[in-house]
């Protein structure tokens, strides 16, 4: 988690835009989510709050497996 400090009203309004804005921009690398997903659930991690569904979750972590 990252938190931003003594911002300025305007500063906030504009780190809010760009945050939104920055996941439309992402894309993901499926063979490196996946093992960092396989470590995650191996320490106990729920991974239901990484914000994939669960079809998402098979995805990534095949990836890992078959690639």
């Amino acid at each position: 988690m990252h938190v931003a400090r003594d911002l300025t009203p305007e500063q906030v309004r504009g780190l809010r835009i760009m945050d939104n804005r920055s996941h439309e921009e992402a894309g993901w690398d499926f063979e490196l989510l996946g093992p960092e997903l396989i470590d995650l659930q191996r320490l106990g991690f729920g991974l239901e709050l990484t914000g994939f569904d669960e079809q998402e979750l098979a995805k990534a972590m095949m990836q890992r497996r078959t690639g």
